[in-house]
């Protein structure tokens, strides 16, 4: 789950405003043009140019496999292990697998299997039974459909199992000896593996091997790709099939020599040669761009010779190369179209907008707000009866209310609320009326940036004087009670400010939390089984542990920022600290663009 920086939206920036991809249609393949390709090389840290494998663990991190050892990348800084500071057996990488427990198996080149502990942050090497094997080349690793772990060797197939708390490789003696380069699930007992001579299907429950496809591949496959439509990617030194488990259809792809093929999330086929650079297809197999070292910059990969392809969650593809290093596209091609004061902006400065349940966006400048339709691609101006000159009342924060009112804040003149029968007419006549909420503490100079709502289907509005919580009556958003959380300087359990920013409700803990970023740091309300909220403040860590903060004047918190991913539900302790995205050892990025949007990292509960 991500947010949008609300600060971003609050203050007065000098920005166009862009709406990408639903507002126009992409364009199509035959124009499609170039994307835009970054390089991460050694002078970025890499450890080596080559790079061999690449994966994303559950926490968002993304991993890199390398002759020099592995790196764990933030979208930041690169972090390495190698045996020198590490329990890595062998700096030379392989192959990398995250299984469905979160641990990363790391496959070496001569030093056998390595387990990384996501909780413990540590790498240790599994040990073999009965005896250690003197091949010690880890090939690939991939899981079948019932959580066992294989493991492809030089010497033949292993698998995992579990004694206690200790994780054992175990070699199936009926491959001992045989070359297994790669393999994927078929079903839930067959299992699909590339052998010197050919792939073939094998049982690992009746030891019953299949011979398939020797008219058309008769050498090994030096990578096996699953599609979401349960196709599986055959790449080797004889180009790329599609095979089809279920009718043993193959479809050919291409014929020249490719190491590794992967499909995007949206049916692409891409595919990474030994010598020609990278190749993008679309599903039936049609050639569509062809990325290469002799390309204009930024254009280009950096090596003809492609060894990893990856998409992570965000839809970024990671092209690892032999000598090259890594790059990274991203894949979703969309068309932007940039609306300006010439398309009927009211303004180019915008602040804020809001999509409404009949799909208009309300688009707040700072010469009023505009309404966008976007089946007609128009806006029109609205004017609002009852609220003060736009001049003097810009719209710095949008709600739309569970009965389908919208809440306004404004800048120094308080909120105010849009009834639901007045917004269906909005679009049509471009008036609407508002009134404006009363409160002893929200009057005409009362400043918002934020509205949200809870669990509970409580309001909190971040404002210039302090954090409201607004809670219906009986469900109704036009009556309720008014509760304000301010800072008062003698109580250590009251906001560090009065100047509040963004506000995030937490959607996992058992307790209902809200957690509040002002101007001089981090608050958090925490609330009991009764309902009583317990404020509390939290202490940032710096990169010097001597200047541990709690609030403080450089501790301008701009936007709270809650990446829980495919997690779902209550998280224990140890998910909630697995599920943070960045180092949680420092709450301070050192390398952010801009020190006033500080990304704050919730802490771990207690």
């Amino acid at each position: 789950m991500r947010f949008i920086p609300s600060i971003l939206r609050s203050f007065p920036f000098n920005v166009m405003l862009y709406f990408v991809g639903f507002l126009s249609p992409p364009l199509p393949a035959a124009a499609a043009s170039y994307d835009r390709i970054q390089t991460l090389s050694m002078d970025e840290g890499l450890p080596h140019s080559d790079v061999n494998a690449i994966t994303q663990d559950r926490d968002g991190y993304l991993w890199f496999a390398t002759f020099s050892g592995l790196s764990k990348y933030d979208g930041y800084r690169l972090q390495t292990f190698r045996t020198d500071n590490s329990d890595l057996t062998s700096d030379r990488i392989l192959c990398l697998f995250v299984a469905r427990d979160s641990s990363l198996y790391i496959g070496t080149e001569s030093g056998g299997l390595n387990r990384y502990d996501p909780v413990s942050e540590t790498i240790f090497p599994v040990a073999e039974e009965p005896t250690t094997s003197a091949d010690q080349v880890i090939n690939n690793i991939f899981e079948d459909r019932k959580g066992t772990v294989w493991v492809c060797r030089n010497d033949g197939l292993g698998y995992l199992t579990l004694r206690g708390a200790t994780t054992y490789l175990h070699v199936k003696n009926r491959w001992r000896g045989f070359y297994i380069q790669c393999g994927t699930a078929l079903d839930s007992c067959r299992l699909l593996l590339s052998t010197d001579a050919g792939p073939v299907i094998y049982n690992p429950e009746t030891e019953e091997i299949q011979n398939i496809l020797r008219d058309e591949i008769k050498t090994r496959c030096f990578s096996m790709q699953s599609f979401a439509d349960g196709k599986i990617a055959l790449s080797g030194g004889w180009g790329v099939r599609i095979y089809d488990p279920k009718t043993d259809d193959l479809q050919r792809i291409c014929d020249f020599s490719s190491r590794v093929t992967t499909q995007d999330n949206h049916g692409n086929i891409w595919v990474g040669s030994f010598n020609r650079g990278l190749y993008k297809y679309d599903r039936n197999g049609i050639k569509i761009v062809h990325y290469h070292p002799k390309l204009p910059i930024p254009h280009a990969v950096n090596s003809f010779e492609i060894s990893a392809l990856f998409e992570d969650r965000s839809g970024v593809l990671w092209i690892g190369t032999i000598g090259g290093g890594l790059s990274r596209l991203n894949v979703v091609e969309k068309h932007i179209e940039c609306y300006t004061e010439a398309q009927g902006l009211c303004e180019n400065r915008i602040i804020t907008f809001l999509e409404a349940r009949d799909g208009i966006l309300w688009v707040s400048t700072h010469g009023g707000i505009n309404l966008f339709n976007r089946s007609s691609a128009t806006f029109r101006e609205l004017r609002i009866n009852g609220l003060p000159s736009i001049q003097f009342a810009t719209v710095s924060a949008f709600f739309m209310a569970e009965n389908g009112d919208i809440w306004l804040g404004t800048w120094d003149k308080g909120l105010w609320v849009i009834d639901s029968r007045d917004i269906d007419r909005a679009i049509q006549t471009g008036q609407v009326r508002a009134r404006q909420l009363k409160h002893p503490v929200i009057d005409g100079e009362l400043s918002v940036f934020r509205i949200v709502e809870d669990r509970d289907r409580h309001l909190w509005i971040s404002s210039n004087r302090g954090c409201f919580e607004y809670i219906p009556s009986h469900g109704d958003f036009k009556t309720g009670q008014w509760i304000n959380y301010t800072h008062n300087g003698d109580d250590p359990n009251s906001l560090c400010s009065n100047f509040t920013t963004d506000i995030y409700p937490d959607t996992v803990t058992d307790n209902k939390t809200i957690w509040i970023g002002t101007r001089s740091g981090l608050n958090r309300i925490v609330f009991d089984a009764d309902g009583k909220a317990n404020c509390q403040r939290i202490e940032l860590a710096a990169t010097n542990a001597r200047e541990r903060k709690v609030c403080s004047s450089d501790a301008f918190i701009s936007t709270i920022h809650c990446d829980r991913k495919e997690w779902g539900g209550s998280l224990d302790r140890n998910d909630r600290r697995r599920s943070l995205p960045y180092d949680r050892r420092s709450l301070r990025r050192e390398n952010a663009p801009f020190q006033l949007f500080r990304h704050i990292q919730l802490p771990v509960l207690q």
